[in-house]
């Protein structure tokens, strides 16, 4: 029986190994794009192209690490570069313009930051004892460690606020509250939610 049903199951293809080894270096290209966000690259790139030189010395990175750094950046699809020396912004880049509407620098800070990566490499040891593993990853229990570390949950907010913004009113559209008097949105952040519906059902 076991044969029979190994024998159903199409061998890997050479996709399926490159798809493989994409998802296994997925923690380096979380880095990556953390970096890139937090150095605001994207900002850095605006007005157009610029030589290692340049970057370098805007962003105050030793030359060598910068032109690595940028190069990461080329791997992943967030910089070009046709000539070796000077780099220019791609649109998935914009994505992480802090001005850029919907804009995903604050989630890809925040992923890239101690308190939500280091969790996850504890996740064989959740998944075995079905029990949660900050505490163990960080020392602490999750909110317990934003409480000590501040600027990691400035980040964390900041987040939140725009994944919250992103959707709200989206929700505050679909949800009827006009028979309502009260909203509480518990653990809403700054709000974001409790405001769509209020503007949608005044």
């Amino acid at each position: 029986m076991k044969r029979h049903l190994y024998q159903s199951i199409k061998a890997p293809t050479k996709e399926d190994f490159d798809w493989l080894r994409c998802e296994m270096t997925g923690f380096m290209r979380t880095q990556i794009l953390a970096v890139a966000a937090s150095l605001r690259l994207a900002e850095h790139l605006q007005d157009g192209g610029r030589t290692v030189d340049d970057f370098a010395a805007a962003s105050g990175i030793e030359r060598t690490m910068a032109f690595r750094f940028l190069r990461a950046c080329t791997k992943i699809g967030l910089t070009d570069c046709d000539d070796g020396r000077t780099f220019k912004s791609t649109s998935r880049l914009q994505a992480l313009h802090e001005e850029t509407p919907g804009s995903m620098r604050n989630l890809a800070m925040v992923l890239g930051t101690r308190g939500q990566y280091l969790i996850w490499s504890e996740f064989l040891t959740a998944v075995r004892t079905n029990q949660a593993q900050a505490a163990r990853a960080l020392g602490a229990p999750l909110f317990d460690y934003y409480a000590n570390h501040p600027d990691e949950a400035a980040i964390f907010r900041a987040t939140l606020q725009s994944v919250s913004e992103g959707v709200a009113s989206e929700i505050a559209g679909i949800l009827d509250t006009s028979t309502y008097s009260v909203a509480v949105d518990v653990g809403g952040a700054d709000g974001a939610l409790v405001h769509s519906l209020m503007q949608h059902n005044p």
